[in-house]
């Protein structure tokens, strides 16, 4: 699955798009990448668009697995908002599971099924 993401350090966003088969070692290099990214900084926004992933690789313990992996670079994310607009019923139900693995992150982390919600929560216009 390509993951494409854009950092807008003047706007403090990052929008990421996922799109094709949803596989937890992609999940899991995006977020590594993206925290270790030289322009990205904790304070940003992030908007993850799920609307184009075709098919999901990924059961609900590798979502466990990614989410104990990854607890100690979501540090990196300090006071990070993260919005996932899911219109898919499976995606949905992946990202929420992932929402509530992370309840106790650094980070501020919701799922939506509405795109210009998830825009409006992360304060972006609902464009």
């Amino acid at each position: 699955m390509p993951i494409h993401y854009e950092i807008q350090p003047d706007q403090k966003v990052v929008y990421t798009t996922l799109k094709g088969e949803l596989s937890e070692i992609e999940l899991a290099d995006y977020f590594m990448s993206l925290v270790s990214h030289p322009l990205f900084h904790p304070s940003f926004r992030v908007l993850v668009n799920t609307a184009r992933i075709d098919s999901v690789a990924v059961t609900g313990e590798e979502i466990r697995a990614m989410s104990e992996a990854t607890h100690d670079e979501a540090a990196k994310l300090g006071g990070a908002r993260v919005a996932i607009y899911a219109p898919s019923d499976v995606v949905y139900g992946m990202m929420r599971m992932y929402q509530t693995l992370r309840d106790e992150s650094p980070y501020d982390i919701k799922v939506f099924r509405d795109l210009g919600e998830a825009r409006r929560w992360l304060g972006l216009s609902a464009a």
